[in-house]
């Protein structure tokens, strides 16, 4: 790659970034640079999600949107959340173990916190609860925490509603939509 190719490059990923950074979705939602544009392959006890996301946030009167792909990676020691561009660049990755929690972004410095939710609050403004997203992914409350179902498609949980909005033919949710605390995010999973 020429200097002036990878200058580019660097540039339009710092771009989805500064329109994800409100969001910080996605997932939602995480979002986050990373210099590199690969992934490291799971181990072999991991469980991997992953599909697209689109979102939007409201704050000031003001709304942005953004969109890209995620990657949910849970181990027996981590789960990592990685926000990645539509053609799977990494745009951020969210690490949370039972030592705490750390974001990632590229040459910036490690944002680290006690726990998944702090990390987002302080980082973006709201806390999504990335210990939960298995389990909401799968259509269905995490057992960790209380929720409150409102229909059966639909249930709420540390603040956020979760919509089941389309099924696979085998049961399992293909479309879910997310919100909480002026945050709208849709998440398309993958079989």
């Amino acid at each position: 790659m020429t200097p002036a190719a990878a200058t580019a490059a660097r540039c339009g990923r710092r771009r989805a970034l500064a329109r994800l950074g409100l969001l910080a979705l996605a997932p939602v939602l995480p979002a986050v640079l990373l210099s590199g544009c690969g992934t490291l392959g799971a181990p072999a006890d991991a469980v991997v999600i992953s599909g697209r996301f689109s979102g939007r946030i409201s704050r000031d009167g003001r709304t942005q949107s953004a969109s890209g792909r995620y990657r949910l990676t849970q181990t027996r020691k981590a789960d990592v959340l990685e926000l990645l561009t539509p053609l799977y660049g990494v745009l951020g990755r969210v690490t949370v173990s039972s030592a705490g929690a750390v974001l990632e972004r590229g040459s910036q410095p490690p944002v680290e916190a006690p726990s998944a939710e702090a990390l987002m609050q302080e980082a973006f403004g709201f806390a999504l609860p990335v210990p939960m997203l298995k389990s909401w992914l799968a259509g269905r409350p995490a057992a960790s925490a209380a929720s409150r179902t409102i229909s059966p498609e639909s249930f709420e949980q540390a603040g956020w509603r979760v919509t089941v909005r389309r099924r696979l033919a085998d049961g399992s949710p293909a479309v879910l939509a997310l919100s909480g605390g002026g945050i709208s995010l849709s998440l398309t999973i993958e079989p």
